[in-house]
């Protein structure tokens, strides 16, 4: 939380910079294009536990960037501002908000992909450890602020994010299927938490447009 609570300090005095900063000022796309349809089907004989497994991975690395670590780069001269917040270029895995949308469709349901590009900057704030009052009234502050800004944005067909590095407040510890039909899967997933703390929670997959789908994924880690 110390390691976030510095980087959130920094990306303030950045604003500072604001103006030689170029097209902050427009309005920038916070959300992608209307969602296709996806279709339910019965997958081919080759679909077996090595896509499932595969699937499951990706997904939770996609959730990973919208939960606790967010794909800023990190670069300041690739740095706009909007609602009173700096946002980054995203310079690994996606340049558009629509790679970003067709990889979270990839693994997921057009609902829960939704409900992740409609997430805050918010998301990226978790609890500080033994803040002063200072520190915790200005961190609780900017974390209200943050409600307003979207997680991910694109100006000028490029894709934006704020600083976040918040850290998974649990680990996976194991993975087992408890429920398998042709052309559905429900997995239990157990995970242990900072304290050690032990939790589990049922994942269903899919198979729609030939692809396992997530069309529940109840995860807040």
């Amino acid at each position: 939380m110390k390691k976030l609570f510095a980087l959130l300090m920094i990306a303030a005095l950045l604003l500072g910079l604001t103006a030689c900063f170029s097209g902050g000022e427009d309005n920038p796309t916070t959300t992608p294009d209307t969602m296709p349809t996806q279709t339910t089907t019965t997958p081919e004989p080759t679909a077996t536990a090595a896509p499932i497994k595969t699937a499951f991975e990706r997904a939770l690395q996609l959730y990973g960037w919208f939960a606790y670590e967010s794909l800023a780069g990190g670069n300041q001269e690739e740095l706009i501002e909007y609602n009173g917040r700096p946002y980054f270029r995203v310079t690994r895995e996606f340049v558009s908000m629509s790679e970003l949308k067709s990889a979270l469709l990839d693994v997921f349901s057009v609902e829960i992909a939704q409900g992740f590009l409609s997430r805050t900057a918010a998301e990226m704030y978790g609890d500080l450890t033994d803040p002063s009052p200072e520190q915790a009234a200005e961190y609780e502050a900017q974390r209200e602020a943050a409600k307003k800004c979207p997680l991910y944005i694109e100006q000028d067909g490029k894709l934006y994010t704020c600083l976040g590095d918040r850290g998974a407040d649990e680990n996976v510890t194991s993975v087992s299927v408890v429920n398998e039909s042709e052309s559905k899967v429900v997995q239990k997933v157990t995970t242990v938490n900072w304290d050690g703390k032990t939790n589990e929670v049922l994942l269903t997959q899919e198979w729609v447009d030939g692809k396992w789908i997530f069309t529940d994924f109840p995860v807040e880690w």
